[in-house]
């Protein structure tokens, strides 16, 4: 499981054209937050079946790379600001991967 979400990680990482080293950043964390003791459901199993799905829709998709996107930040964190959906903290960190990108390159 783990090697199929690191594998589309490294896919659309490459399409972003992200560094290696900021890519391995990104996926050592995207794993870690998955595997928080407290997610129940919002776990890598969950990821790994979304990827699963975007994959086997792939063609019908208009932009992959951006719905595997959505898969890996849609309940990246849990928010800690009392005015913050889950997914407009999830927005929060892939901007942040957007600031990091635009930085390096």
């Amino acid at each position: 499981m783990e090697a199929t979400i690191e594998a589309a990680w490294n896919a659309v990482s490459m399409a972003l054209r992200v560094s290696s080293h900021s890519s391995g950043h990104w996926l050592r964390t995207i794993v870690q937050r998955y595997s928080e003791p407290q997610r129940h459901y919002h776990t890598l199993k969950h990821v790994h079946s979304l990827l699963a799905l975007s994959s086997r829709y792939a063609t019908r998709l208009q932009n992959h790379d951006a719905v595997v996107l959505a898969v890996f930040f849609h309940e990246y964190a849990q928010p800690n600001h009392p005015h913050w959906s889950r997914h407009e903290y999830g927005a929060k960190w892939w901007m942040e991967l957007s600031r990091t990108l635009t930085n390096a390159a």
